[in-house]
């Protein structure tokens, strides 16, 4: 997706997880582990999520912080992985816009697939996150655009 705004501004917008809750249809808000804003690499943070009548929290912990390049974190619920999210910045034409790809790994053993379900109520995370995500970039370009 590409944003009017240049990599810097984009960046800071996502790597500010405080505001996670204002784009994604999932995650509905984040709370912030100690005082790291913006948060830099070892920075945790918990996510509390919904789906209809589901609700769970998971525990995040920046893994990339690159300010106007790259901010990635992984994904934990009850000590065991479920996820990487990462999120590039790329200049674009004078370096007044931003191509900003979004991209998850599924890092869930066979178990937690299965317990995954039955907590989110989702069946094809795959193809639920890759929804989610066009949803949350379009909110995040509109939020910059305004």
């Amino acid at each position: 997706m590409t944003v009017a705004v240049p990599p810097d501004a984009a960046y800071a917008a996502v790597s500010d997880v405080r505001t996670v809750g204002t784009r994604s249809p999932e995650t509905v808000a984040v709370t912030l582990r100690g005082s790291s804003v913006p948060p830099a690499v070892g920075t945790r943070f918990t996510g509390h999520n919904r789906n209809g009548r589901f609700r769970w929290s998971t525990q995040c912990t920046v893994t990339a912080a690159e300010p106007g390049r790259v901010f990635a974190y992984d994904v934990k619920s009850g000590g065991l992985a479920i996820s990487s999210w990462r999120y590039e910045f790329e200049p674009e034409g004078d370096g007044g816009a931003t191509r900003v790809t979004e991209t998850w790994t599924d890092r869930r053993s066979p178990l937690m697939h299965v317990l995954s379900t039955i907590v989110t109520g989702v069946r094809d995370r795959p193809t639920h996150n890759r929804r989610t995500m066009r949803v949350t970039l379009e909110r995040l370009k509109a939020a910059l655009e305004e």
